[in-house]
């Protein structure tokens, strides 16, 4: 070191931190295991396991799975730290060849972490390789083109499909992209659902359907758009026509209504049976009855809302109507009575501000993007 201060006219001071500071490093690499000679002999000391991986896929479809990348579901991590830690020491699973990635990624060799990336990216052997995902989530339905060895090798589940549909995509065109061409449609719900698609109330039902839909459109005019108004009768005529046995207990979830809403339907005894008869008047007579079921499916899930904010204003509500019938309850106690004592009461206390912001039945049953029949 003094042969070095004295032939380079540096300072002193400048020299002596140089030579530390490079033996402090080549100690520091000795200790991590990144000691040259080390990884020539394969004998490194990396612990691979405290190196972290995230790696983004890009899919085109969002329900298909990289074979070894943690699929990140929306609802599973609230933010990207939380899908980069969600599989092992990250999101990625690298297998045999974690080792040979980490050592060339440690030890600078970019031309091998290349090689091994592209290789780890781009082989999949049926049978020998264990994935992070199941093979089934790599692709939609069964192309009719497979035989009986790619069948056996590479499982199926129409669920797939049925989860890209849930992320929005457009359904015909992914029946016309995938559906054409698979074999499962014999038995796959998914493709059930989907020729739901031709299904138009409009060219079956009889003229009393067409006269009412005019009559519930201009009756609900800024409260239900025409689009939602033609899926409720889609609905209706599916579940009333287009079934074996008529299913009424979807009838019900078409109007928002739950087994929990049974209790509001009906609030006293003498009101069960009425409610029992009305709905076998509604399977017989859908048309007759409509504008009657959605006041009795709009006042039961406003009732049941306000017995869960204020059970008070609940019961001093419901006792005006004891022992009446629901036409007569109606009548006594209106349902914009209801609604606005609500309201009232939400200004009071500080929880909305303005009428704008009050959730009607008709706002949320509005936002319905498409029919029931669809399983959605």
């Amino acid at each position: 070191m003094f042969d070095n201060i004295l032939d380079s006219g540096k300072d002193v001071n400048s020299i002596t931190l140089e030579h530390f500071h490079e033996k402090a490093l080549q100690a520091n690499l000795d200790i991590s295991g990144f000691n040259y000679r080390r990884i020539n002999n394969k004998q490194t000391m990396i612990k691979y396991e405290y190196i972290g991986n995230g790696t983004t896929v890009f899919p085109y479809y969002d329900a298909i799975q990289h074979p070894f990348i943690y699929h990140h579901q929306d609802n599973e991590h609230r933010n990207t730290i939380g899908w980069f830690t969600s599989y092992s020491n990250g999101n990625t699973c690298f297998g045999d060849l974690s080792k040979e990635i980490y050592e060339a990624l440690c030890t600078g060799n970019l031309k091998m972490l290349k090689t091994y990336l592209k290789i780890w990216s781009s082989s999949y052997t049926s049978g020998s390789t264990s994935p992070l995902n199941n093979p089934q989530k790599f692709h939609f339905g069964k192309p009719k083109e497979w035989n009986d060895i790619i069948s056996s090798h590479i499982a199926t589940d129409t669920s797939v499909c049925q989860t890209q549909l849930n992320y929005g995509t457009d359904k015909e065109i992914f029946k016309d992209t995938f559906c054409t061409n698979c074999a499962l449609t014999n038995n796959c719900r998914t493709y059930s659902k989907l020729l739901f698609l031709e299904l138009d109330w409009k060219t079956s039902a009889d003229k009393n359907w067409r006269r009412t839909f005019d009559q519930i459109c201009d009756y609900f005019d800024g409260d239900l758009t025409h689009e939602v108004i033609n899926e409720i009768f889609n609905d209706i005529y599916y579940y009333l026509e287009c079934v074996k046995t008529p299913y009424l207990v979807k009838i019900r979830e078409i109007f928002m209504l739950r087994n929990r809403h049974n209790y509001y339907l009906a609030p006293f005894d003498s009101n069960i049976l009425e409610w029992e008869l009305f709905q076998t008047a509604f399977k017989d007579n859908p048309m007759d009855n409509l504008k009657e079921m959605f006041h009795r499916a709009e006042r039961a899930w406003l009732l049941e809302r306000i017995a869960q904010e204020n059970n008070d204003m609940f019961h001093q509500l419901i006792d005006k109507t004891k022992s009446m019938t629901f036409q007569e309850s109606y009548e006594a106690l209106p349902f914009q009575t209801i609604e606005d004592n609500h309201y009232s009461w939400l200004y009071a206390i500080g929880s909305i501000s303005n009428r704008e912001d009050y959730r009607t039945y008709y706002k949320i049953l509005n936002s319905r993007k498409e029919g029931l029949r669809f399983g959605n």
